[in-house]
């Protein structure tokens, strides 16, 4: 299985800072992650969460590199992230803003050559939050 947040740092194939993928996830939050490559392969340096822009970065002023943002967020949020970080934030090109195949292949390609398989039946979604419906749910019955 490969996420679509790790799915769209390939987008930026040995990039040697920071890629951060954001997608909108509403309640004025993003679906984020951070990636850096070491070499020929791509490390997790924060794991995929929904938090607000303003948590990620201050997550990423913490660390000394530059960070090249993309996703489809990225019209939305990019004055705040260039005036809070400067020219600490670079940002992908427009064609890069999107999820494709051909980044979710890479990936895969990259986890059966590192030996990251499972069977097709035993792959199952990852949400990074409840959905609304959920929360509304328990909002609800907890009172």
């Amino acid at each position: 299985g490969v996420s679509t947040l790790e799915a769209m740092a390939y987008h930026l194939p040995f990039y040697p800072n920071l890629i951060v993928p954001i997608m909108d996830a509403r309640r004025n939050q993003v679906y984020t992650a951070v990636y850096r490559w070491d070499h020929d392969e791509l490390k997790t340096v924060l794991e995929p969460c929904a938090l607000a822009i303003e948590e990620l970065v201050e997550e990423l002023k913490r660390k000394p590199y530059v960070a090249a943002f993309l996703g489809d967020d990225v019209p939305l949020r990019r004055e705040f992230v260039r005036n809070s970080l400067g020219g600490r934030a670079l940002f992908a090109p427009v064609n890069a803003n999107m999820q494709k195949a051909c980044c979710v292949a890479a990936a895969a390609r990259q986890k059966i050559s590192m030996g990251e398989t499972c069977k097709y039946g035993e792959l199952l979604p990852v949400y990074l939050r409840k959905s609304q419906a959920e929360r509304e749910y328990e909002e609800k019955h907890r009172k």
